[in-house]
């Protein structure tokens, strides 16, 4: 994984951040509790503060996840290799892990992106 431009792990829950009412409003996660990374935070759709909580630990374990799944695919080429190129479950299961590695190494449409670019 030397060659990613990520922040390397370990990322940790660092963090939480309460309004002025007590509320649960946003959740740090940091490289080894020292440099935050990103801010998680509730709205409409994060209905719990365990939600809010998961998706912060969601997040900080991703470095840890790319990691595992970059090692099965690698395992899963060298034992399934006649899986690869196959329609069924293995062949699918490791065209989808490949393709979320590409996403998380080098990104995909977002809001954002489509934001700049205009309509």
């Amino acid at each position: 994984m030397s060659d990613l431009q990520f922040t390397e792990a370990p990322w940790v829950v660092e963090a939480e951040e309460r309004n002025q009412h007590g509320n649960l409003v946003s959740i740090f996660v940091a490289y080894g509790g020292s440099g935050r990374i990103c801010e998680v935070f509730g709205n409409c759709l994060v209905v719990t503060d365990e939600n809010l909580r998961a998706n912060a630990r969601l997040i900080a374990a991703c470095p840890a996840l790319y990691g595992a799944l970059e090692d099965l695919v690698n395992i899963a080429r060298v034992l399934l290799p006649s899986c690869l190129g196959d329609e069924g479950t293995q062949g699918n299961a490791i065209a989808a892990a490949d393709e979320a590695l590409r996403l998380a190494r080098d990104g995909g449409p977002s809001w954002l992106h489509q934001y700049a670019e205009g309509p």
